[in-house]
């Protein structure tokens, strides 16, 4: 990719991207949120007992102190 030379002999960056537009990036908050769903059937045997489980809620817990 070649880039267009200054007058002085150093390269110069386009900053511009016809190909895109602000309106690009717009998120919808309504239409476009994501869901996690899983039955308590799916997780595995002794999940709730778990290091992993019982760090999380600790870490939850600890971050709702004052």
């Amino acid at each position: 990719m070649s880039q267009p030379a200054s007058n002085d002999g150093d390269r110069v960056a386009s900053t511009s991207n016809p190909g895109k537009t602000l309106l690009d990036h717009v998120v919808d908050p309504v239409n476009d949120l994501a869901t996690f769903d899983i039955d308590l059937a799916d997780l595995p045997k002794g999940y709730f007992l778990s290091p992993f489980f019982i760090g999380t809620m600790t870490a939850s817990g600890l971050r709702l102190l004052p």
